[in-house]
C-alpha cells in the first residue's frame, strides 16, 4: 500500500471513530432499537443531582437539594421519602409501544412541553440536565411520553401521574401525639385545663356547681393532637393580617410540651407551632438504679424528650400552617361550649349505696347492700322470695337517673300530680336522697329532697363531706318538680312489692323457646360484617313480621337468623335459668307459651324470642 493510500485509511478511521463517539454522546437516554417493556429512563445519577424541576402549564415547581435534603421552591423542607418516590416513579416508567420519532405529533400528543397538560420533569446536576422527560396526554390507561433530548414518542405500559402540587412533596402531618397528659387552652373568654384521669380521655377541670362536662366535646378537644395535618404553609413574615391570640398547649406523659398559637383570617385558621421540655433537668442515680422495667421505660422517654421537642421547634420555627376550619374551631373551643346544665341527679357508684327503700300505698320494702351479688330484703315474708334480676335494677336506679325538664311546682302541668311512690337511696356515708314520684298521662314527675341521717356528733371527714353534698343537692333541686324519662330508671323505682316478690314454690325451672339472632360486626362469635345500627334495624323489621304471624316464626328464623339453630327454625329446645345470657333469660321466662318478645340485646347481638313450652 502506498504512503498516500495508508494516510487516507488512517484519516478515515479517525473520522469514523469520532463520529461514533459523537453519536453515542448525542444518543444518551435515547432508545435506538425499541424493545417492549424497556425503561424510558435508564438511570439517574443521584450523586450529581442538585435539583428537580417539575413544570406544568408553564408553572414551575423546584425541589432544590441542600445539605439536609430538599427544599420545596427554595423554602419549606421536602419529605425525603416523597422525593425518593418521585425518582423511583420516573425510573420505573416502561414503554409499551413506539409511536413516532419526529416532532410532528408532539403538540397533538401533548409531549411538546408547552401544552397545558404536559408535565416536564428535569433532573439537574449543577447547570446540566442529567435527564428529562415529558408526560403527555392519556390514552386509555397509559400516557404518551418522551425524553427531553429525543423526539421519539412512546406510549407507556401504565398510567403516569406526576404530582405538580408543592404540598405533595412535604410531610403535611403537623403532629401526632397520643400520650397526652394535660391540655391547656387560653386566649378565649376563660382559660381551662383538661387532664387525663385513668383510662378516660380527658376530664375538664373546675366545672361549676350544677353543671356537667359534655363528655364528647371535651374528648374531642383533649384528643385533638392525635393527628393534625395542614393544607397550606407560609413563612411567618409573608403572612399578613392574622392576629395570633389563642393558645392550645399539650403536655405529654414524657413532659414534652407542644404549643400551638392560632389566628383567624376570614374563615381560614392559621397555626404557629413550637415545643419545649417541662420535665426534670436530670434523673438521679437512685431513680435509675431502683426503677423497674416500666419506670425505666418512662425514664428513657424523659431522656429522649428534650431532643424531640428541639427537633419539632427547629422544624416549625418561622412557619405558619393553615388547618381545617373544624380543627381551628376545636383548638379554640370556649369553656362554656364544653359544659351544660347537669341533668343527672346523683353521680354515684352502686358500691356507695347502703340501702334503698320504696314506699307505696300497696306496700313498702327495703333492699340492703348485696353480699356477693345477693340482695337482702328486710322483713321478707317466709313464703315469698324476690324475683331474679329485679332487685339489682331497683337498687341501682339512682346511679343513672337524669331529668328532662325542670318545672315550677305552681305550673298547671304538675299542680294535680299525685306522688304515690317514695323512693329513698341511703348512702353508706349517711347522705339520704328521696324522690317522690308521680304519674300523669304516661309522664313521670318527681320532687326531690336530701338529708343527712348520721348522728349529731359524727364529725368524721366522710360525714362532713356528706353533709356538704346534701346541702348542695337541696340548694340545686329542692322546691322544683322534674320530669323524668320513660322508659328508664323510673320503671325500677316504682316497682311494687307485688312486682318484686313471688311465691317461693312457683319457681319455673325451665322452658323451651325458639329465637332469631341478628348479629353484627364485633358481637360475640359473629361472622357478620353489618353494623350494629343495621342489625338493630333488621331486628326491628323482623319483629314486626314475627308478631304479625307467630305461626310463621320457624320459617322466619330459617331465612334470617345468624344463630346455629337457624336450620331448626331457631329451636333452642329446653333450657334453665342459668343456660342463656341474663337479658335473654329474663325476657324468655317472662313470656307466655306462644308469645313473642320484643327485641332483646345480648353480647351475641339482637334476639327475637318465642316461647314454645
Amino acid at each position: 500500500m502506498s504512503s498516500r493510500a495508508f494516510n487516507i485509511v488512517v484519516v478515515a478511521t479517525i473520522v469514523f471513530v469520532m463520529w461514533s463517539v459523537w453519536l453515542a454522546a448525542q444518543s444518551k437516554n435515547v432508545v435506538i432499537e425499541f424493545i417492549r417493556g424497556q425503561s424510558l429512563v435508564q438511570d439517574i445519577d443521584t450523586t450529581r443531582l442538585t435539583k428537580i424541576e417539575i413544570t406544568k402549564g408553564g408553572k414551575p415547581l423546584v425541589l432544590q437539594r441542600v445539605a439536609s435534603g430538599f427544599l420545596v421552591n427554595d423554602s419549606y423542607p421536602a419529605d425525603g421519602g416523597r422525593i425518593n418516590n418521585l425518582i423511583q416513579q420516573c425510573t420505573g416508567i416502561t414503554c409499551g409501544r413506539e409511536i413516532a420519532d419526529n416532532t410532528d405529533v408532539h403538540e397533538e400528543l401533548e409531549v411538546d412541553g408547552k401544552s397545558e397538560n404536559s408535565v416536564v420533569v428535569r433532573f439537574v446536576g449543577g447547570t446540566e440536565e442529567i435527564v428529562g422527560l415529558i408526560v403527555g396526554k392519556m390514552e386509555g390507561s397509559a400516557n404518551y411520553v418522551r425524553l427531553t433530548n429525543s423526539d421519539t414518542v412512546f406510549i407507556s405500559e401504565n398510567s403516569i401521574f406526576v404530582d405538580t402540587d408543592a404540598l405533595a412533596y412535604v410531610d403535611k402531618e403537623l403532629i401526632s401525639v397520643v400520650n397526652t397528659e394535660k391540655v391547656e387552652v387560653s386566649g378565649g373568654k376563660k382559660p381551662y385545663t383538661i387532664l387525663k384521669a385513668g383510662t378516660e380521655d380527658g376530664v375538664l377541670q373546675a366545672v361549676p356547681e350544677g353543671m356537667a362536662a359534655k363528655s364528647m366535646e371535651v374528648r374531642n378537644v383533649f384528643t385533638l393532637t392525635h393527628t393534625i395535618s395542614f393544607s397550606e404553609f407560609s413563612s411567618e413574615s409573608t403572612l399578613k393580617g392574622v392576629e395570633f391570640n389563642r393558645t392550645y398547649a399539650i403536655t405529654t406523659e414524657s413532659k414534652e410540651q407542644y404549643i400551638f398559637t392560632l389566628g383567624q383570617k376570614g374563615s381560614d385558621w392559621w397555626v404557629k407551632a413550637t415545643a419545649k421540655y417541662v420535665g426534670p433537668a436530670t434523673l438521679s442515680v437512685g431513680e435509675i438504679k431502683n426503677a423497674d422495667a416500666e419506670q425505666l421505660k418512662k425514664h428513657e422517654a424523659l431522656l429522649q424528650a428534650g431532643a424531640k421537642v428541639k427537633k419539632f421547634a427547629d422544624r416549625h420555627r418561622s412557619w405558619v400552617y393553615k388547618v381545617s376550619e373544624n380543627k381551628g374551631k376545636e383548638f379554640t373551643r370556649e369553656f362554656d361550649d364544653l359544659i351544660e346544665e347537669d341533668k343527672v341527679f346523683l353521680r354515684i357508684e352502686e358500691k356507695a349505696i347502703g340501702s334503698v327503700s320504696v314506699k307505696r300505698a300497696d306496700g313498702s320494702y327495703t333492699l340492703t347492700s348485696p353480699n356477693e351479688g345477693v340482695f337482702k330484703m328486710k322483713d321478707l315474708p317466709k313464703d315469698k322470695e324476690m324475683r331474679p334480676f329485679l332487685p339489682s335494677g331497683i337498687y341501682a336506679a339512682t346511679t343513672s337517673l337524669a331529668w328532662i325538664e325542670r318545672i315550677d311546682p305552681e305550673e298547671n302541668l304538675v299542680k294535680d300530680v299525685k306522688y304515690e311512690t317514695k323512693y329513698t337511696t341511703e348512702l353508706k356515708d349517711k347522705a339520704s336522697f328521696t324522690f317522690d314520684i308521680g304519674k300523669k298521662e304516661n309522664r313521670f314527675f318527681t320532687k326531690v329532697n336530701a338529708a343527712f341521717v348520721g348522728g349529731p356528733k359524727d364529725n368524721s371527714p366522710e360525714s362532713v363531706i356528706a353533709e356538704g353534698a346534701v346541702a348542695k343537692f337541696n340548694k340545686l333541686h329542692k322546691g322544683h318538680v322534674y320530669e323524668i324519662p320513660v322508659p328508664g330508671a323510673v320503671d325500677n323505682m316504682v316497682k311494687s312489692l307485688k312486682d318484686l316478690l313471688k311465691d317461693a314454690s312457683e319457681e319455673l325451672k325451665e322452658i323451651a323457646a325458639s329465637h332469631i339472632l341478628v348479629s353484627f360486626k364485633g358481637s360475640a362469635k359473629s361472622m357478620s360484617e353489618r353494623s350494629k345500627e343495621d342489625a338493630k334495624k333488621k331486628a326491628d323489621e323482623l319483629l314486626v313480621k314475627a308478631k304479625a304471624d307467630p305461626g310463621n316464626f320457624a320459617k322466619l328464623a330459617e331465612e334470617n337468623s345468624d344463630g346455629p339453630s337457624k336450620a331448626k327454625g331457631g329451636d333452642l329446645g329446653k333450657f334453665d335459668r342459668n343456660t342463656m345470657a341474663p337479658p335473654f333469660t329474663v325476657a324468655a321466662f317472662k313470656l307466655k307459651v306462644g308469645e313473642v318478645s320484643d327485641v332483646v340485646e345480648t353480647e351475641f347481638g339482637f334476639h327475637i324470642i318465642r316461647r314454645t313450652q
